[in-house]
């Protein structure tokens, strides 16, 4: 299995994510339920935010039965902050899927869950004693 590792790591703070899932060719070796499900179970926590409208993980499941790939993608509204391609040499989409599960794992485990607290500001500085 073969992974792209060109993700560009968000500085944006997310609340939690979305996810949309494509499978435009009945690819996917498992379900967006499923998937859902065993990540949760994996981060021991639910994985995505369904009232989230800002931030998503896009999964596409692209290709043929011949050369299945996924396509992770960070969203924040329509831009991508990253994205992450898996494939399988020898086609076969199952193979995909403990892969995917761990790198959307790490993933989300990567972003920020509350926004980055501003600097506190500097104490004044100590009033001069009184001259003699």
């Amino acid at each position: 299995m073969a992974a792209s590792l060109a993700f560009a790591h968000s500085t944006s703070a997310a609340s939690g994510l979305s996810l949309r899932w494509s499978d435009p060719s009945s690819l996917a070796a498992t379900t967006a339920a499923d998937f859902e499900a065993r990540l949760s179970e994996r981060l021991g926590r639910p994985a995505f935010n369904p009232a989230e409208t800002r931030y998503a993980l896009a999964v596409s499941w692209l290709g043929s039965p011949e050369q299945c790939r996924v396509e992770l993608q960070l969203l924040d509204d329509a831009q991508v902050e990253g994205t992450r391609l898996l494939e399988s040499p020898s086609g076969d989409c199952r193979s995909l899927v403990p892969a995917l599960l761990t790198v959307a794992a790490l993933l989300i485990e990567s972003r920020p869950s509350e926004p980055a607290a501003a600097p506190a500001a500097a104490p004044p500085a100590p009033a001069a004693p009184p001259a003699p």
